[in-house]
């Protein structure tokens, strides 16, 4: 090999191994690159992780605007507190015959409402009472505000026995604070002071609603019109009814199939049961 040939050869090489080491330099950068686009991309979803589990865990969403009626905005806490309420006095009204519509042990939402058409679960017939009440109070108590109407210090002292009662429960079952308690039985965000404020508002449409109702008057004359023009709609009954079934009879029709139906003299002696039954509670 010439010294020329040479030369050329080992510039060649050279020329070869610069490739190389920029091929795998490249190569390093664009990893580095994608490891640091994971990095990046895992940092923010970890934040943002952390700003969900803060956020989910502090009262910051609780106070976030929920529902709005007339020009008064409620929160997510104090929409949870009427809802609450409306399940509560479902309970309260309903005693033992309340499991017979709902199981606790069930989410709410996951829970058909069969007692009407107009809800399709459990949850979403409480927050139709939630809202119903809601709009109530709110229709109530601007009223009285704007007739100047407040709360007397009766009804305050009224409400500073609630507050203490519901503070002396908490104690004896074992919660921090009446807040804590609270929060477990009127829904997540409450606290005492947001418990006291709607019950405030609450008792002031009250005491609103029977003022109001107490201020009107009628003659004789009057009622007595009213009642001819509507006596429909202001005389009710109640009804109660026994039923007395036929006892069946075996056989079998025409086609050898067995049948089980009641007869002309089963049915005799259950009318004549009824007819017992009727005369005896005439009065």
């Amino acid at each position: 090999m010439s010294a020329s040939q040479d030369k050329k050869t080992r510039s060649q090489q050279r020329a070869e191994g610069t490739e190389r080491r920029q091929v795998a330099a490249q190569k390093k950068a664009q990893e580095d690159r994608k490891n640091r686009a994971r990095w990046i991309a895992g940092t923010i979803a970890v934040v943002v992780l952390i700003a969900a589990i803060l956020i989910g865990n502090s009262s910051l969403f609780y106070r976030q605007k929920a529902l709005k009626i007339a020009d008064e905005t409620y929160s997510v806490a104090e929409v949870n507190y009427f809802y609450n309420v409306a399940y509560q006095n479902f309970y309260s009204s309903m005693g033992s015959a309340a499991s017979y519509f709902l199981d606790t042990s069930k989410p709410l939402d996951s829970q058909e409402y069969t007692m009407s058409d107009e809800y399709d679960t459990w949850a979403d017939y409480f927050l139709g009472e939630a809202k119903k009440s809601m709009t109530e109070v709110t229709a109530l108590s601007q009223a009285a505000e704007a007739e100047g109407m407040t709360l007397s210090d009766a009804d305050l002292e009224e409400i500073d026995e609630q507050i203490a009662s519901i503070a002396e429960y908490a104690k004896s079952a074992g919660y921090g604070s009446a807040s804590k308690y609270m929060e477990a039985i009127y829904g997540r965000g409450t606290n005492e002071k947001l418990v006291r404020a709607m019950m405030e508002k609450s008792l002031l449409a009250t005491n609103y609603a029977q003022e109001k109702q107490n201020s009107f008057t009628y003659t004789d004359d009057e009622i007595k019109e009213e009642y001819a023009h509507h006596a429909s709609e202001y005389d009710l009954f109640s009804l109660s009814y026994y039923l007395v079934a036929a006892e069946t009879v075996e056989g079998t029709d025409d086609d050898g199939h067995e049948t089980s139906a009641p007869t002309d003299e089963t049915m005799a002696a259950a009318k004549e049961t009824a007819d017992k039954i009727a005369e005896a509670t005439k009065d």
